[in-house]
């Protein structure tokens, strides 16, 4: 059964290729076995505090369709980038 998600995930502000890395996060929800329902990227943003000598970062939000089983195989996917500081996958309210 598939289920709604949100994610929001911050990049580092110095990924020259934000398409590439765009592709990228579209293919592991697409081996996670889900679904874009829509994105929007919030730019570039300060953060609360320097996360690995960063003190800006690039906010992306993504709403999902994903099964529940493969959340976690999506969160180790996005852990395991170089490019993501933080991401947050919480299930969207109905």
């Amino acid at each position: 059964m598939k289920r709604t998600y949100e994610l929001t995930v911050v990049f580092t502000q110095a990924s020259t290729d934000l398409t590439k890395i765009a592709k990228s996060l579209e293919n592991l929800i697409e081996k996670a076995q889900g679904k874009v329902v829509s994105k929007e990227d919030w730019g570039i943003k300060e953060l609360s505090y320097p996360i690995r000598k960063q003190t800006k970062g690039v906010y992306w939000f993504h709403k999902l369709e994903l099964p529940a089983d493969n959340v976690i195989k999506l969160d180790k996917s996005l852990r395991l980038m170089p490019e993501v500081i933080r991401y947050l996958i919480v299930r969207a309210e109905e």
